[in-house]
C-alpha cells in the first residue's frame, strides 16, 4: 500500500478523533464548564512529563505518554461513565469494555496495519494494568482528576456529583497507589491541596480520604 493511501486512512482515523474535543467527562473545570476527554488527556500527558523525572519513574517515557494519548479514544462514541457508577455495576463495566473494545477494534482497521494494531494493544496494555507504564498511567489518570477537582471545589461553591460519588474518588485513588507507591507523594501533596479546597467551601473532609 502507498504512503499516500496509508496518510488518508490516517486522516479518516483524525477526523474519527476529533469528536473526543466535545466528548464531556464527568469532571469540571474551574469555570465551572464540563471538561472534555481530549482536555484531560492532554493535561494528563503533561502532568505526566513534569513529575517524571522528577520523582525518577524508571520507565519507558514514550510508551508511557502513548498510553495515555490512547487509554480514552474508546470513548469517542460511547462517551464517558461515571466511575463509581461502573465500580458498582458488574454488568453495566462489561458492557462499557465491549463498546470500548467494538471501538477500538473498528478504529483499528481504519488506519495501516502496522499502526492500527499498535494502537489496540497500547489500549489492551492499558486496561489490562498489563506493564509498569500502564500501571502509572492508569493511577496518574486517576490523580490528574482529582487535581482537576481541586480547581474546581476551590472556584465553585457547588458540585453536581452527590458526596457517595466525591467519596468514591477519594478512597478509589487511595487503593489504586498500591499498584505504583512511587505516586504517592504526589497524591499527599494532591490531598493537601483538596483539603484547602474543602475548607474554602465549608465541606466536610473525611477521615477515610487520608491514606
Amino acid at each position: 500500500m502507498s504512503s499516500s493511501e496509508n496518510l488518508l486512512k490516517i486522516i479518516k482515523f483524525m477526523h474519527i478523533v476529533e469528536n473526543l474535543k466535545s466528548t464531556i467527562r464527568f469532571t469540571k473545570t474551574r469555570t465551572n464548564v464540563d471538561e472534555t476527554v481530549a482536555a484531560h488527556t492532554r493535561r494528563l500527558a503533561l502532568l505526566f512529563m513534569m513529575i517524571q523525572e522528577e520523582l525518577k519513574l524508571k520507565i519507558d517515557v514514550l510508551h508511557t505518554i502513548k498510553l495515555i494519548l490512547i487509554h480514552d479514544i474508546g470513548e469517542v462514541e460511547i462517551g464517558d461513565y461515571d466511575a463509581r457508577s461502573i465500580s458498582k455495576d458488574t454488568a453495566l463495566k462489561m458492557k462499557k469494555e465491549q463498546w470500548e473494545k467494538a471501538m477500538l477494534l473498528k478504529l483499528k482497521k481504519i488506519l495501516p496495519m502496522k499502526l492500527g494494531n499498535e494502537i489496540y494493544n497500547l489500549w489492551q496494555e492499558y486496561e489490562k494494568w498489563q506493564t509498569t507504564e500502564a500501571n502509572v498511567a492508569r493511577v496518574l489518570d486517576k490523580l490528574e482528576a482529582s487535581l482537576q477537582f481541586v480547581l474546581h471545589i476551590w472556584h465553585n461553591a457547588c458540585d453536581r456529583r452527590d458526596p457517595d460519588a466525591i467519596d468514591h474518588m477519594w478512597v478509589y485513588s487511595n487503593e489504586q497507589l498500591s499498584k505504583v507507591p512511587q505516586l504517592k507523594e504526589l497524591w499527599k501533596l494532591i490531598k493537601q491541596e483538596l483539603k484547602k479546597s474543602y475548607k474554602v467551601q465549608w465541606r466536610k473532609w473525611k477521615k477515610e480520604y487520608e491514606l
